[in-house]
């Protein structure tokens, strides 16, 4: 059983581009490798350009992504504002919401609360 995580990016009319992971959403995993790996927006945008996906990787091409396997209708969505994302997540049963905005990753959990990923090691 996978836990399933969104990850975006806002965009300047506030609408948040976003693909879906499958697999290992929680902070301590997918916000680690965000935090520590995807710290530009260039690298954010190559991430998402990769769409959906099963598994994180520290750069695009070692991600486990559906287009890879040869999926269609895996491209990243875009969401006119951050409530619409989240309510698309919590449908797709995401438990862990991460969003790119100013240079900083920011995160919430299903319960939109805000988790502190500068606290992870």
């Amino acid at each position: 059983m996978g836990t399933r995580s969104f990850i975006g990016k806002s965009n300047p009319d506030k609408s948040i581009t976003t693909i879906y992971c499958h697999f290992d959403g929680y902070p301590e995993h997918n916000g680690k490798i965000l935090i520590d790996n995807y710290i530009t927006e260039e690298m954010v945008d190559s991430l998402l350009a990769g769409g959906d996906m099963s598994s994180l990787g520290v750069v695009p091409h070692m991600c486990d992504t559906y287009r890879a396997r040869g999926e269609r209708g895996v491209d990243a969505r875009i969401y006119t504002d951050f409530d619409t994302m989240f309510n698309g997540g919590v449908d797709s049963w995401a438990e862990y919401f991460y969003v790119y905005e100013d240079g900083v990753w920011r995160c919430w959990n299903r319960k939109k609360e805000i988790i502190d990923l500068t606290k992870l090691e």
